[in-house]
């Protein structure tokens, strides 16, 4: 589970995008049902080669609402409704199959 913190963070990179699941007000992982996002919101989790860790991205609005569609079977809420975040990130990027693991992301916006 990714940790959050309310910081001011130089972030370096342009803009990326995430597909989150919106549950009784929350913005919530749909991976892991768990990992709460909100804008100005600042998660890290460590980006570790082979899916091993990291929060998830995509460069485009399209390639986050594609990303959906091949989500793994052990999510734990594919069926909830989505909204999209415009996030700034940091740190190394992993990048394998085309996913993108970052070891840090700000929400700007949902």
């Amino acid at each position: 589970r990714a940790s959050s913190r309310l910081l001011a963070m130089s972030f370096e990179r342009g803009d990326f995008y995430k597909v989150v699941a919106l549950v009784e007000g929350r913005l919530l992982s749909i991976y892991d049902g768990v990992t709460e996002y909100a804008v100005g919101r600042l998660l890290r989790d460590r980006a570790l080669p082979k899916h091993r860790g990291g929060l998830y991205v995509a460069r485009s609005p399209q390639e986050a609402l594609r990303a959906t569609f091949t989500l793994p079977q052990s999510s734990k809420l594919p069926w909830a409704p989505r909204y999209l975040l415009r996030c700034h990130v940091q740190g190394p990027i992993e990048e394998y199959r085309g996913k993108l693991a970052v070891s840090a992301l700000l929400v700007l916006s949902a």
